[in-house]
């Protein structure tokens, strides 16, 4: 009996067959380089959020009102991602926001059923398939599309932080978008604007609440994986499946 022939696979064929698996290894991760770079292109947030959030009394928001709701202490970090398909002409988001507290100013008298402030907390913006109209590296974003859902917790505060009502889940789901995305390279750079269409919320008790009219400005950067990452990660998939195999070969 020669030697190797006992244990196993004799060595050229576990040789040849190790070949095969590190060149499959080595497909994956190419195939996962190449889906970094092919469109649709998700970018994952690296930076900015939230930068300002404003209410008022009428869908002109934030126009001249009696009373208004101004963000307390932004901006805020987003987290989540956007996908561009620039071939298909469209955009798509999931953003996240941990929370959102909002201050009532008020010109004279006081009209929302004694609310003071809201906070919202685990907000989160969703969209599949806003058009978007090219425009070099700038893609704007048509307000006529698809919607943004926006849902959160809600807790209406009076003065001196006693609950008014909440926290209370809402979803609401045609909430207008609009603004623009830049590409540059590998980042791009989003200036999205939620509202004011669709995005109305009862203030005060519910046998009396008033409509408010809210929007949101975000101001954040995206990267997408650079291929030299997605190789190495498909490697990595590879190498643990070649593992795997190993240590069954073994038992």
């Amino acid at each position: 009996m020669t030697e190797g022939s006992a244990g196993g696979a004799p060595p050229r064929c576990a040789a040849a067959s190790r070949g095969k698996l590190m060149a499959a290894a080595l497909l994956s991760g190419l195939l996962v380089a190449g889906a970094a770079s092919a469109s649709p292109v998700t970018y994952f947030l690296d930076g900015g959020g939230l930068v300002d959030a404003s209410g008022c009394t009428s869908a002109a928001c934030p126009g001249i009102a009696d009373i208004t709701f101004d963000n307390v202490g932004g901006p805020f970090a987003m987290g989540g991602s956007v996908t561009l398909d620039d071939v298909a002409l469209t955009l798509s988001l999931d953003l996240t926001l941990a929370a959102l507290p909002m201050l009532e100013i008020v010109v004279g008298s006081d009209n929302d059923n004694g609310v003071e402030s809201l906070d919202f907390a685990s907000i989160t913006y969703s969209a599949a398939g806003i058009p978007v109209i090219p425009a070099g590296p700038v893609f704007i974003l048509n307000p006529l599309g698809p919607p943004v859902t926006f849902e959160a917790m809600l807790t209406q505060l009076a003065p001196g932080g006693g609950v008014v009502s909440g926290p209370t889940a809402i979803s609401l789901g045609a909430v207008s978008v609009s603004g623009t995305c830049t590409v540059a390279g590998d980042s791009i750079n989003c200036l999205p604007v939620f509202g004011r269409t669709g995005f109305e919320i009862g203030i005060g008790a519910p046998a009396s609440a008033v409509s408010r009219f809210f929007k949101h400005d975000a101001n954040f950067t995206a990267t997408v994986p650079e291929p030299a990452v997605a190789l190495l990660v498909g490697l990595g998939i590879g190498g643990l499946g070649l593992a795997a195999r190993r240590g069954r070969a073994r038992h």
